[in-house]
């Protein structure tokens, strides 16, 4: 009897083995598609951008160009920090899922980046054509002051 019971408690204790590591392959396979979801918004958010600092730096909008490209590669770089997270999360954990979320999120980084490459070109030729080094404020005084009066510019030597 001694033997039956030990060979049950074997049998147990081994498929507990294989649902802890199918619990954590399944918890892998969530966490994974759950960044994939979640970096999807920075993603779309860094093309968007990059498209938006490209039009700006067509239509010469120096400023918008640059907002919009800062605001892009903030994006790319959340992207890319995703991306990396979900391969180190395949990485540790490898099933298909993980895998292919990593590569998924791989690829969707690279098309963030190379949305902001595209857009960073296009702000740099802006710039070249419109002859300056960065964002000139196109901001115009509403009332524009004709001169000092003489009694500020005695102030100003006093």
């Amino acid at each position: 009897m001694t033997d039956g019971a030990s060979g049950a408690s074997g049998a147990n204790a081994s498929g507990g083995a294989g649902d802890a590591g199918s619990a954590a392959d399944n918890a892998a396979n969530d966490a994974a598609v759950s960044a994939v979801e979640s970096m999807g918004r920075a993603s779309s958010e860094a093309t968007s951008e990059a498209q938006n600092a490209t039009q700006a730096a067509q239509a010469g909008l120096a400023c918008d160009a640059e907002a919009a490209l800062s605001r892009a590669e903030a994006a790319a770089a959340q992207t890319q920090q995703q991306a990396q997270a979900v391969a180190d999360l395949a990485a540790a954990n490898p099933t298909s899922v993980t895998q292919a979320a990593a590569e998924f999120a791989a690829e969707d980084a690279r098309q963030a980046a190379d949305a902001v490459a595209t857009a960073r070109d296009a702000v740099q030729q802006a710039r070249e054509s419109l002859g300056v080094s960065g964002c000139v404020s196109e901001a115009q005084p509403t009332h524009p002051t004709q001169g000092l009066a003489l009694n500020t510019i005695d102030q100003l030597w006093s």
